[in-house]
């Protein structure tokens, strides 16, 4: 049984100065339920982009997990909005005399809370497949993802009090809320809420007809897993990360990581590297990376790749350290899940060419790196799924570097073309989890 019966069940809006807002669910909320939280706020967070502002908890103790989080600002407190999602696969009945509360870093006026129930398949849980955030702007995306059911939620805030806003065509409304009437167009929040459940690999979300401002939308793609071992195969999570800069020691990329079981990270790093400058370090949430290959070719072009095991679900940041200044340098950051928590990666290939193949088995998935020179388009081989093509320097000397990845097989070649000049590829067999050892953690 797949994803299915979306019923609204409350909402609660306060202009009131508080740190708390609780709505009581207008149906009890049964235990195997999935049940969607979305909130909107004033912002306290005084930049752009992930924000840890919001909370969500309920009266009888339910685990929550948080979706997604991001923030729309002029640069100042409550000069923007805050939008969240919010899941739980309900394990003890929420009943209409409980509540379910957000709560709030810091005293502020405007909030809304919004309650949604789904039903799912008998023995299954959720996991978060991605998330896309459209910054100051009506519209959010999910792509590259793999072909399968989601349950697709389109959740964006605002400030102002327009409460017409138009769905997407392909979405259903589910809220249209506000917190005011009071004519204070740059103080009250608005939240619009829709969702969707389609297979596909991708998809853009739309609410159209907003007359506010700081506009934040958010698209987040859940789906069905089960329960007790947490899938079967190795599968590609999302790009958690991306980030690229010119003549510096160093690289910050800010990830957010989902909750999925039995993660890994994997971290590509390419840099024009004319001083031959070396990768002297990679730290996930400050807590140093694991490196899989590290090599220079042709005197300038540096192609490493790191791995990471069980990396914190949240917003953090990786950080890529130089032993002296690139040119040049972009960095990818990937997470997988169903890997194998001891031995989570084998058989890693590094070669001054645009192909090479690893040793690798059915179920278990098989991640490359190619970083190249001079700057062309290029594509991974058929059969592999595009992460990332990053150019680090546009216009100047620097690099091109791409990340995919590819089911495994006993012997899986990995390649992109057409054949560029002054290749490199390095590639990793990612080995898949006993049963005994996919276990599915909610947090």
């Amino acid at each position: 049984m797949a994803f299915s019966g979306i019923t609204t069940r409350g909402s609660a809006v306060s202009n009131s100065s508080g740190t708390t807002l609780a709505v009581s669910p207008s149906a009890n909320l049964a235990a195997g339920l999935l049940a969607i939280v979305c909130c909107a706020s004033d912002n306290n967070q005084t930049s752009d982009g992930a924000s840890t502002f919001h909370t969500v908890t309920d009266s009888k103790s339910n685990t929550w997990t948080k979706v997604c989080e991001y923030t729309e600002t002029d640069g100042s407190v409550d000069d923007g909005a805050t939008v969240s999602v919010w899941a739980t696969k309900v394990t003890t009945q929420i009943l209409t005399s409980d509540t379910i509360t957000l709560t709030l870093g810091a005293a502020k006026a405007d909030k809304i809370i919004s309650v949604m129930e789904v039903t799912m398949g008998s023995g299954k849980t959720f996991a978060i497949q991605q998330v896309g955030a459209g910054q100051n702007s009506l519209s959010a995306s999910v792509a590259s993802m793999p072909a399968r059911e989601y349950l697709l939620i389109g959740a964006g805030a605002s400030e102002g009090e327009d409460n017409s806003k138009t769905a997407d065509g392909d979405y259903t409304e589910r809220f249209d809320l506000i917190t005011s009437t009071t004519g204070n167009l740059d103080v009250n929040i608005a939240l619009h809420v829709q969702t969707r459940i389609a297979t596909l690999t991708g998809d853009t979300v739309t609410s159209s007809a907003w007359t506010n401002t700081n506009v934040i939308q958010t698209l987040s793609a859940l789906y069905e897993i089960d329960e007790d071992v947490g899938g079967s195969d190795v599968e590609y999570s999302s790009l958690v990360g991306a980030n690229t800069n010119r003549g510096f020691t160093g690289i910050t990329v800010p990830v957010a990581v989902r909750d999925n079981p039995n993660r890994f990270m994997v971290i590509g790093i390419g840099a024009y590297a004319a001083g031959g400058e070396n990768v002297s370090g990679v730290t996930v949430d400050g807590v140093a990376a694991t490196v899989i290959t590290n090599q220079l070719y042709y005197g300038i072009q540096r192609i490493a790749l790191y791995g990471f095991i069980a990396p914190n679900i949240g917003f953090y940041d990786v950080v890529v350290s130089f032993s002296g200044t690139t040119n040049s340098a972009s960095v990818g950051v990937a997470v997988f899940y169903n890997v194998d928590q001891t031995t989570p990666f084998s058989g890693a290939s590094e070669v001054d060419a645009a192909d090479t193949t690893v040793s690798s088995a059915t179920g278990n998935k098989v991640v490359d790196l190619i970083v190249f020179y001079p700057e062309n388009s290029y594509s991974p081989d058929a059969g592999q799924t595009q992460i990332c093509n990053l150019n680090d320097n546009p216009g100047d000397p620097g690099t091109i570097t791409g990340m995919s990845y590819k089911d495994g097989e006993t012997t899986t070649a990995m390649a992109w073309t057409p054949d560029p000049a002054y290749p490199a590829i390095a590639a990793v067999n990612l080995n898949a989890a006993p049963v005994s050892r996919r276990i599915f953690i909610i947090s």
